[in-house]
């Protein structure tokens, strides 16, 4: 799974996941991965120190459904040859979906909700 911290403001620049009931996992990324290896609900927690005011806190459980199945390709080649032209997870038993990409700036470039629809490599305007 990936897990990205949504936190704003400009000063934010430390972040600590904490993947309680997993060997205790600890990430200092903005965006963070990780894989749950058997199903269950698991605590995740995630602190971002807000400089000159304290940290912000939020824990939330994570259920994992052995039956979900998601394959995220790594590349694909929007020239429009009919082949890998969309950028689509596909999978099983996806009952929430959103995909969102992002530009190298942070900028949001794409979303979607539907589990059907892929990103053709365009920029919003």
């Amino acid at each position: 799974m990936v897990f990205a911290d949504s936190s704003s403001g400009s000063n934010l620049n430390q972040w600590s996941w904490y993947f309680i009931n997993n060997d205790g996992f600890i990430s200092s990324q903005k965006r963070t991965v990780y894989h749950f290896e058997n199903s269950g609900t698991y605590p995740v927690a995630m602190i971002v120190p807000i400089p000159g005011v304290a940290s912000d806190t939020i824990i939330k459980n994570i259920f994992v459904d052995s039956d979900s199945k998601i394959y995220v390709p790594n590349s694909f080649s929007p020239n429009n040859d009919g082949v890998n032209d969309t950028f689509q997870p596909k999978g099983r038993g996806i009952k929430k979906y959103t995909l969102a990409v992002y530009d190298k700036w942070g900028n949001r470039v794409y979303q979607t909700s539907d589990f059907g629809s892929g990103w053709d490599g365009s920029v919003w305007q």
